[in-house]
């Protein structure tokens, strides 16, 4: 048999932690060294509670189930595209629509439409609908024109 000294052995222990009642208390750790931040050293995160909204998505729960709701997040895409006042359309775009690079003149604010595409593009993973629209105007981001914000608007 091998000495004990080129054999791959490694040492564990095994802590057990048995809680029965809620801490109270503020804990203090620290961090191992490869994972400390040379710029914020003291840096610290304390658990803020129940998840209430992350990424544009508000959480809602019950003993039972988990809902996740974009409304807050479309709202605000309707208010920054000024269309919160608009009607709701049941067709977003049509797939019979031609689009073109040289059609009409040319939209005045790009990085305007680039913003509100990327929010669209974020959208449309957990709305399956809209994505055929989504896809359409995102060909026309390098040089967006006014029919293909038209086409934006009716997305909206």
């Amino acid at each position: 048999m091998a000495p004990l000294s080129a054999m791959a052995f490694a040492p564990v222990g095994r802590l057990e932690c048995i809680s029965t009642r809620d801490l109270k208390e503020d804990v203090y750790m620290q961090q191992p060294p490869e994972f400390v931040n040379p710029n914020l050293p003291h840096h610290v995160f304390k658990d803020l509670g129940p998840l209430q909204y992350f990424l544009g998505i508000e959480v809602s729960r019950n003993p039972s189930s988990l809902y996740l709701s974009q409304s807050k997040y479309i709202s605000d895409l309707l208010f920054r595209s000024n269309m919160h006042q608009s009607k709701p359309i049941s067709i977003p775009l049509s797939a019979s629509i031609k689009l073109t690079a040289l059609d009409g003149h040319s939209f005045k604010d790009p990085q305007f439409y680039r913003s509100i595409i990327g929010r669209f593009q974020y959208l449309a993973v957990t709305q399956p609908d809209i994505s055929f629209a989504v896809n359409k105007v995102c060909q026309f981001m390098h040089y967006p024109r006014l029919p293909h914000w038209h086409a934006v608007k009716r997305i909206l």
